[in-house]
């Protein structure tokens, strides 16, 4: 969110800029301006992008959740798995509770929760 707003805050400045460059001579303003609308403008668009996919990415993460979960106990039932299938299966579950903790953190923030689907709290950590 504080990127959306600073993104935003950007693109304000740039149309001052280019409202008030004279255009008859190439200044500073005229090329700060449309510098800054560059930036401003795609860093407004890639917010946009993120908050319009936020909702639609939990399915991948979701499924990605159901089939570690699946997998670790379908190790631990199986006597034929050895120890080190067992212990990579393991690292990807403790890779995926660290980030599932980092996104379920950063969707509690009022500044990020933007960026993040509220479905991401339907996973808890596996064990």
């Amino acid at each position: 969110m504080i990127i959306t707003f600073v993104s935003i805050v950007v693109a304000i400045l740039a149309i001052v800029f280019v409202a008030i460059a004279d255009w008859d001579e190439l200044d500073w303003k005229a090329v700060v301006g449309m510098a800054v609308s560059v930036i401003g403008g795609v860093a407004l668009i890639g917010c946009l992008a993120q908050i319009i996919t936020a909702p639609i990415s939990i399915h991948g993460d979701l499924a990605d959740y159901r089939a570690l979960e699946t997998s670790l106990s379908l190790a631990r039932a199986n006597d034929t798995v050895s120890p080190v299938e067992l212990a990579a299966i393991q690292q990807d579950v403790m890779a995926f509770n660290r980030q599932l903790a980092r996104d379920q953190y950063w969707a509690k923030n009022p500044w990020t929760n933007w960026f993040y689907s509220k479905r991401i709290f339907e996973m808890t950590p596996i064990r």
